[in-house]
């Protein structure tokens, strides 16, 4: 269904600064933001080093190339998994396309869902920046947890949460089960 474009603020907006795979030696921190609520996730570095090493291949075939597009879907779509957990009243949600292709995204998200038996997680409406989803032809305005997610990225705000080393080795689990 498509949302008019007055319906933009009502939803809350999903942004990750550093996308995963630009820059694996760069921290990367997803944001949620509607109005003066927000939440935000980082995933360490060297946290992202260890999934790359292990999963990442660095041959440029096709084959491979789809295979770490997966693998970045699964990544992201955890880390929005585990922001979801902690931020419930984040419905309905408007994500940014910085992963894709999208459905990946939705897949991923699904499965993780169905993984830990937390389809509640699952069950808001998700929607990703799209003109088409606004039915605008012009321009959609800025996400709102852009300028969030950039100041946690740079320091100036705390994450309000830093996955574990346990909740690295659990990723490195549900990868290794997925692909």
């Amino acid at each position: 269904m498509t949302e008019r474009i007055e319906d933009f603020k009502e939803f809350y907006h999903v942004d990750i600064s550093t996308q995963i795979n630009n820059k694996w030696k760069n921290n990367s921190v997803l944001g949620i933001v509607k109005d003066s609520r927000r939440y935000s996730i980082l995933i360490k570095s060297r946290d992202k080093e260890i999934l790359k090493k292990r999963f990442i291949s660095e041959e440029t075939t096709r084959a491979n190339k789809k295979h770490n597009k997966k693998v970045i879907a699964i990544i992201y779509s955890y880390i929005l998994y585990k922001a979801l957990c902690d931020f419930k009243e984040a419905r309905p949600l408007l994500l940014c396309r910085d992963v894709r292709p999208e459905n990946f995204v939705i897949n991923y998200l699904r499965k993780i869902c169905n993984f830990y038996k937390n389809n509640d997680i699952f069950n808001r409406e998700i929607k990703f920046r799209k003109k088409t989803e606004f039915d605008v032809k012009e321009k959609l305005p800025k996400s709102m947890a852009g300028k969030y997610t950039r100041k946690v990225y740079q320091g100036k705000i705390k994450p309000d949460k830093t996955l574990s080393d346990l909740e690295i080795e659990e990723l490195v689990n549900l990868i290794s089960k997925i692909i």
